[in-house]
């Protein structure tokens, strides 16, 4: 890199970025952020240059998260910690993709205090069993638990990164594990991804800058969960807002509409066009992970048909093997149970009583459905 002695002004700046990031999906303006870096020593202003360029190589929505942090990662790393700080955003993309990238760069606060040793980090080797245990417990069906670059769930496993140091203290973070597990278990089991008639992917390709409305949709729908998990678990609720601290005022007006056990992500979804509209951006919350929708409802509908397919096996079992005879058999009927109860079944009028992989197969649907699908 060239280290001249006069700092470059903005257009200048505006110029080089545009050269480098032309490629960003997003096509917002860089005049902004080179108003941002024209304050930065040359030295400085090059190496951001230089580390936008090699990011936006990879995928350019990297180099403009690069060059737009710059100034508040400058304001806290030398020149050494600012490199560390791209290569580690880098690092997460060649193991785990955009999002993941994007996710470990914003989190300046947990690089500083990793890189600083100023807090102490929680691991999640130290806290995965019990973690495993936790979920699973409030699912009462299979959730696995695995390191990932960020916090995120395909609705099948609670992915989680390896190490936390957001908050002060190993035990602080300990606890943040589980908060994030508890509000990545809710995505699935209170609708996040959608009923039937909510077409999510659908809703969020309405707005260009899709990562930006993806972070407003997790931090508004970490209102709406928080609240229905507070309607059945209380005690965890406390828990989490505990760590949460006071909602932000870009999310205290959302409470009204959001923060009650009846809302829906229809609702989230209302709240976040306007969101969106405002051109804002969300602020951060310590146990919102990030989503990726399309991974999620994929595995969804893989599960769906392969628990359909067990249910409906077990059904035609059991038609064949009682009820009437010679007669004209009815249909299974299923009554469905009040939360956590027993799942009823008439078979030709009598109650039968389901194996138990078609048991789980139904109470899993119950959840991802709200109901069994016509036999």
């Amino acid at each position: 890199m060239s280290a001249g002695t006069r700092r470059l002004f903005s257009h200048e700046l505006e110029a080089r970025l545009d050269e480098v990031l032309f490629a960003s999906p997003s096509h917002r303006s860089t005049t902004g952020i080179a108003a941002g870096l024209e304050n930065l020593t040359r030295a400085q202003q090059d190496s951001v240059l230089h580390w936008t360029a090699v990011a936006a190589q990879s995928y350019a929505e990297i180099g403009y998260q690069v060059a737009a942090m710059a100034p508040q990662a400058f304001g806290r790393l030398d020149a050494a910690g600012f490199e560390a700080w791209v290569l580690a955003g880098l690092d997460a993309y060649d193991r785990h993709g955009g999002r993941a990238a994007m996710e470990q760069l914003r989190d300046l606060d947990a690089f500083c205090a990793v890189r600083s040793g100023s807090r102490a980090a929680a691991s999640l080797a130290e806290v995965e069993a019990r973690l495993s245990r936790f979920v699973q417990g409030l699912s009462g069906r299979p959730l696995g638990v695995r390191a990932g670059a960020a916090a995120w769930t395909d609705t099948e496993t609670i992915f989680l990164p390896a190490q936390l140091a957001a908050l002060s203290g190993a035990e602080a973070n300990r606890r943040l594990y589980k908060a994030m597990a508890a509000l990545l278990w809710a995505q699935a089991r209170y609708g996040t991804f959608g009923p039937a008639d909510v077409d999510l992917e659908s809703a969020l390709a309405r707005w260009p800058d899709r990562e930006r409305a993806l972070r407003w949709f997790s931090a508004l729908e970490a209102v709406r969960l928080e609240a229905r998990i507070g309607a059945e678990l209380p005690g965890l609720a406390a828990e989490i807002a505990a760590l949460r601290g006071p909602w932000p005022d870009e999310l205290r007006t959302a409470l009204p509409r959001l923060a009650n056990s009846g809302a829906t992500v229809a609702g989230t979804l209302a709240v976040l066009a306007e969101r969106m509209e405002s051109g804002t951006e969300p602020p951060r919350l310590p146990h919102a992970g990030t989503l990726d929708p399309a991974a999620a409802l994929r595995v969804r509908a893989e599960r769906i048909a392969r628990e359909t397919a067990v249910l409906r096996r077990a059904l035609a079992a059991l038609k064949g093997s009682g009820g009437q005879q010679g007669g004209e058999k009815n249909e299974p009927a299923a009554m469905l149970p009040a939360e956590g109860g027993p799942l009823d079944l008439r078979v030709d009028g009598e109650m039968a009583s389901l194996p138990p992989e078609a048991r789980a197969a139904a109470q899993s649907l119950l959840q991802d459905i709200g109901e069994l699908p016509p036999e």
